[in-house]
């Protein structure tokens, strides 16, 4: 086609195509030769600027492709400069935690060496940072220094950058190790990814708090996470932990704790008595979150925490003694126990199947009580001094199925400003319900079995702190009829009926109904002296079923044992 164009313009082209491809040639070829020590010295420049000279850069190598605008930085440490760290330390302005990140590679598109060392509004397509290892060293120090608001990034870099624009931040294969040098702690997190998008740093953005570290969205996930139990008892594990950090939201997928071995292999493992728990809750969400502060062990504080669609076991084996030294605490005094402080607003249950199982060593069976489709909420978790100045109650409201039959709801206050004594209320209230579904736990735990009882509703009201707990008990029902148990010598395991005790109990002992006939419902009292070895939750049965039993024979039981 050569031969149609006029020989005044073909002389013209071709010396500039013939520059044009050698210019292509040459910044194919040299690639970052001619502009990698103005880089250089523009990136040190940048980091130095943007961290008051705490940290410094360094990289193997640094590859730029001038024609696809990419950058490369191979094997990139930051680390903090410590006689640099120690002059800020002086003037009481170095922060608590300090960094130290370092990657295989770092890949930066959208950017030309002009656009590095001239331009002042920068645009940014993708930053992809390769398998970083980030080590975060945390001291905490008693100034709190907070940087001023005149010392924001922006202000930092206006005399380089006017404005700076990412489209996307991407991190794969993250390793996270948090170092508490005051509790002389580690705390490791592996296979982290992250992404932000739409990160802006100028004027418009310095001071916006919907963004985080300038981004618009910016998520973090870890994979798999697992842990043990400090006694080595119990497994934790996490399907999946997503941190949606703009929204202040942190998203628990697939969480279980479950014990160590079955169940034989962890009795082996106790020399004194202790719960089994075999927990899972498919979603946890928490809300305006200070999730840092919760992945690095400093505090745990939410608005809001919801759990749902959860199966939660607790197994007791009363084969195995109990411990002469250790003291059951409360729910009030677990929150003082924690080594963290706590704050959550509050706590939805949505769709809890909870089963307490018990092995008795008598009737050698194991009774279970179950709470089906258990939803309710928790409000003010804490152990703050502050907040509880602000607030002493922590209560609990919860709707439940007592053994997937009656309706039962039930209402828990404790006085957070009474931990040490554990003081707390409790009002329970359940609907009509089938007695002869109790027989999961009482055949095995007391060797009884309801024959018949229509139970038509149930009312409780206690007060109770560590010494003991009393209260008022009126259960209305028809029918009653009971078959006494006893264990069976020549099948072990098994119960058989006693007779005679059978007879006496339905025709001398209990009140086939409440009220009886012309008369008002039989409201009893009930009292339970508190062993400091036992739980919470056997105090409060044990003061329940003596109400029961009150009930049921028709008067007054005084209580016969000193402790539960």
């Amino acid at each position: 086609m050569l031969q149609h164009i006029p020989k005044t313009v073909k002389y013209i082209l071709l010396p500039i195509l013939v520059l044009a491809a050698g210019a292509l040639v040459y910044l194919k070829t040299r690639k970052s030769k001619d502009f990698e020590p103005l880089i250089k010295d523009k990136l040190q420049e940048v980091v130095t600027k943007a961290t008051n000279g705490l940290y410094k850069l360094h990289y193997d190598s640094l590859t730029i492709d001038v024609l696809a605008s990419k950058v490369t930085l191979s094997n990139a440490v930051l680390q903090p400069d410590s006689a640099r760290l120690l002059q800020l330390d002086s003037l009481q302005q170095a922060p608590d935690d300090v960094f130290k990140i370092s990657l295989k590679t770092l890949d930066i598109t959208g950017l030309g060496p002009a656009d590095m060392l001239n331009k002042k509004n920068i645009s940014l397509t993708d930053l992809f940072l390769d398998n970083p290892d980030i080590e975060i060293y945390h001291q905490k120090r008693a100034y709190n220094y907070q940087s001023p608001d005149t010392a924001t990034l922006y202000r930092k870099l206006a005399g380089m950058v006017q404005s700076f624009e990412l489209q996307r931040l991407l991190l794969r294969h993250i390793s996270l190790t948090y170092h508490n040098l005051e509790k002389k702690s580690t705390t490791s997190f592996k296979d982290l990814g992250a992404i932000l998008e739409n990160i802006k740093i100028d004027s418009s953005t310095q001071f916006d708090t919907t963004r985080f570290f300038f981004a618009k969205r910016a998520d973090i996930q870890l994979n798999g996470y697992e842990a043990k139990t400090g006694d080595n008892l119990h497994r934790f594990h996490v399907d999946s932990i997503t941190v949606l950090a703009t929204s202040k939201q942190m998203r628990l997928v697939g969480l279980t704790l479950k014990p160590a071995g079955d169940k034989e292999a962890f009795w082996r493992k106790l020399k004194y008595r202790k719960d089994r728990y075999d927990i899972t809750i498919r979603n946890i969400l928490l809300e305006d979150v200070d999730w840092y502060s919760i992945i690095t062990g400093q505090s745990i504080k939410a608005g809001k925490i919801a759990l749902e669609d959860a199966n939660v076991e607790v197994y007791c084996n009363k084969a195995i003694q109990p411990s002469t030294d250790k003291i059951a605490a409360f729910p009030s005094q677990t929150l003082q126990q924690c080594p963290l402080p706590l704050m959550v607003k509050k706590i939805q249950l949505t769709n809890f199947a909870i089963f307490y199982k018990e092995y008795n060593t008598e009737s050698k069976q194991t009774g279970t009580v179950e709470f089906a489709k258990t939803s309710g909420t928790v409000t003010n978790v804490t152990n703050i001094q502050e907040e509880i100045a602000k607030n002493k109650k922590m209560e609990i409201d919860a709707h439940t199925r007592l053994m997937n039959d009656g309706k039962l709801d039930v209402q828990f206050s404790f006085d957070l400003t009474k931990m040490q004594s554990g003081a707390f209320s409790i009002d329970a209230a359940l609907g009509p319900m089938d007695g002869a579904s109790m027989n999961r736990a009482i055949v095995a735990l007391s060797m009884v079995e309801v024959e018949k009882a229509n139970v038509q509703s149930f009312r409780l009201h206690m007060n109770g702190n560590t010494t003991g707990a009393n209260g008022t008990v009126a259960m209305a029902y028809t029918d009653l009829s009971v078959k006494a148990l006893k264990p069976d010598k020549n099948e072990p395991g098994e119960l058989k009926k006693k007779g005679l005790a059978t007879f006496m109990a339905n025709n001398f002992v209990l009140q086939k109904n409440n009220p009886s006939k012309g008369e008002p419902l039989r409201t009893y009292n009930s009292a339970w002296l508190h062993d400091k070895h036992r739980s919470f939750f056997s105090l409060v049965w044990k003061t329940i079923m003596q109400g029961i039993i009150s009930s049921v024979k028709g008067k007054q039981t005084e209580m016969k044992r000193k402790y539960s």
